[in-house]
């Protein structure tokens, strides 16, 4: 985002260029015309001194947490930032940190460690931004980060002779050193690996690299990233094609994701509120719109509240949101969406025909008397007093009527019969 005039960086207090000539930035969380505003060269510097400090009092997650996320919103830096910043965040730990032969418990080995944990934060940035925005062409740089990764374990392994500490008791260094180094390095080094090589779709390679990160997860007890693979498997043959499921209920399969997700992360997390948008995707391709818009109705204040309206994330969510919102009909065989009742409800306003890709500039208004009007399936309806969802077309003109309360059975009634519900009542 551009800094508006008057935005002066919250380090350094300048509003004008660093020395190198850069512009303030911003592209996290932060709101406002004056908040979160930076020189990158400031960020990578504050950066700096945190990890330094997190070094000295041995405190890992400390060691990272400055160059992936804001200290003013707490969210993570996004797009370009995310990717200068985990770059300046490897050249930093390169030049400070010895990857050295490894001694249990040595400086060498936390030297290694910190390293490690740079080229992961730096193949998440990679890995995140060849799905944002694909084609992206780092998928190269990020196979060498995690081929890097993976070595630098594979030694680690052998001088620390630790093939044996999986063995000893939970509450000992090495059985604990050895879930960290196998389960947070090694297990996603495969793991992102078989990502990137699942999304280049040229062979099956990619099933070795997950099955290995399977392996090493279930061992270390990482279920929930063990799971994620068969996730990222599931959804992505979705997208690549819509009628592909493999026999998988997907609604089913992203509903117990978001739980295990939430039961992790908390309510609010990014990756929460995602794996909710993927959850509430299935829900409507399952023609199940009122959940799926309950669902994204508390998803987009959360994304808004916590990770602000310009996120990514957010616009995804508001997109989802206003797609569930449409409420498509059909009027003698032509798709439209319906706008609103008139004359007491005696007549439905339409916009349409709608075309597919749909052209919303050639869209018009138009009025048709309710008898007229056919919701298509999965929108939402009230019918006998009771807030439901069309189901499949029945003999005799009649459709089949799914309530919200599922301990009502389902009904059939004439199209005349059906009231378009275009707001949702809340929930009793």
């Amino acid at each position: 985002m551009t800094a508006p005039h008057g935005a002066s960086c919250y380090f350094c207090l300048e509003e004008n260029a660093d020395e190198g000539g850069k512009s303030l930035v911003r592209d996290c969380s932060c709101r406002g015309n004056n908040a979160g505003f930076a020189h990158l060269s400031c960020i990578i510097k504050y950066a700096e001194q945190k990890s330094k400090r997190a070094t000295t009092k041995m405190d890992l997650p400390a060691f990272s947490r400055s160059w992936r996320e804001c200290p003013n919103c707490k969210q993570p830096y996004q797009n370009q930032i995310s990717l200068d910043l985990s770059s300046a965040f490897v050249s930093f730990a390169e030049a400070n940190y010895n990857p050295g032969k490894c001694i249990i418990g040595s400086q060498l080995t936390n030297d290694k460690v910190n390293l490690m944990d740079a080229l992961r934060e730096r193949a998440i940035s990679l890995l995140n931004h060849a799905v944002l925005h694909e084609p992206s062409g780092v998928e190269v740089e990020c196979k060498m980060i995690i081929g890097k990764i993976l070595s630098m374990v594979d030694q680690m392994k052998k001088d620390l002779d630790m093939n044996r500490w999986m063995l000893m008791p939970k509450h000992t260094y090495e059985y604990r050193f050895y879930v960290l180094v196998c389960g947070k390095y090694e297990a996603d080094g495969y793991h992102y690996l078989g990502k990137i090589l699942y999304r280049t779709g040229k062979d099956d390679e990619y099933k070795k690299y997950f099955q290995k990160a399977r392996i090493i997860y279930n061992i270390t007890g990482l279920n929930a990233q063990s799971q994620d693979i068969d996730n990222y498997i599931a959804l992505t043959k979705r997208e690549q094609d819509p009628n592909q499921s493999d026999g998988i209920n997907l609604c089913e399969f992203t509903r117990k994701n978001y739980e295990l997700v939430k039961e992790s992360f908390g309510l609010t997390a990014a990756v929460v509120i995602h794996s909710g948008v993927e959850h509430a995707i299935e829900l409507k391709k399952a023609y199940r719109r009122i959940e799926a818009s309950r669902l994204l109705t508390n998803l987009a204040a959360d994304s808004r509240r916590v990770l602000g309206p310009e996120h990514h994330i957010t616009k995804k969510v508001d997109q989802q949101l206003q797609d569930c919102n449409e409420r498509l009909v059909c009027v003698q065989g032509t798709l439209f969406q319906a706008m609103r009742y008139e004359n007491d409800g005696a007549m439905c306003v339409v916009k349409g025909p709608i075309k597919v890709p749909r052209q919303i500039d050639g869209e018009r208004e138009f009025h048709y008397t309710c008898d007229l009007i056919h919701p298509v399936r999965g929108c939402p309806v009230i019918c006998h007093g009771k807030l439901g969802e069309v189901g499949e077309l029945q003999e005799h003109g009649q459709f089949e009527v799914h309530f919200e309360d599922a301990s009502q059975k389902p009904a059939s009634a004439k199209p005349e019969n059906l009231r378009i519900a275009f707001e949702l009542p809340d929930q009793g």
